[in-house]
């Protein structure tokens, strides 16, 4: 959930606040008296769209703090407004339990961190324990003309990717045809 340089463009999107830096390590060090707001594009859980779209029920926060206490402040986002929902003390990691449907007219679920000393954050996750409903593939198509040797080399590559597994490759060839091997990954389809 964290950027992988300083850059204050690129960071924004993960995380705004004060008198804090990512590590080498890719961690979030919080100095005494900053804050680290992950209330941002990446970093909050769109809760209403989960509700709207999906049959999630239940989700939990994670926040792994392997060093310092402070304060972590839930937030909601409702259109332009943001609000507090709670705010704890903490000095340890912290897993935090929600139904969605406690959440009416709610865009988006974050934190704010806020260090009494300085702090280490690891991690923070979103998860669900809800079974999975059906497996989700990607569909990835291609158009060609005549273009076997490209083809093949497509084919290929995203075969012995990770890729072959949740995905399907769809070749439509706009010409003659052409010798790809087809599997259960692959499938061509003369145009």
């Amino acid at each position: 959930f964290f950027p992988f340089t300083n850059d204050i463009k690129e960071q924004d999107l993960y995380l705004v606040g004060k008198n804090f830096f990512i590590t080498n390590d890719k961690k979030v060090r919080v100095l005494s008296q900053g804050t680290t707001d992950f209330l941002t594009y990446f970093n909050s859980f769109p809760v209403g769209k989960y509700k709207e779209y999906t049959i999630l029920k239940e989700f939990k926060l994670f926040l792994d703090i392997s060093e310092g206490r402070g304060i972590l402040k839930l937030k909601v986002r409702r259109g332009k407004r943001i609000f507090i929902l709670n705010t704890i003390e903490i000095s340890s990691s912290i897993n935090i339990n929600f139904e969605v449907s406690d959440f009416e007219e709610i865009d988006s679920l974050s934190i704010e961190y806020q260090a009494i000393e300085d702090s280490k954050i690891e991690n923070l996750l979103f998860m669900t324990e809800d079974k999975t409903l059906r497996d989700i593939k990607l569909a990835i198509c291609t158009t060609t003309f005549n273009r076997e040797e490209s083809v093949n080399k497509l084919s290929k590559n995203l075969a012995s990717s990770k890729l072959k597994n949740i995905a399907h490759l769809f070749i439509i060839n706009n010409g003659d045809e052409i010798k790809v091997e087809e599997t259960p990954f692959i499938s061509v389809i003369k145009n």
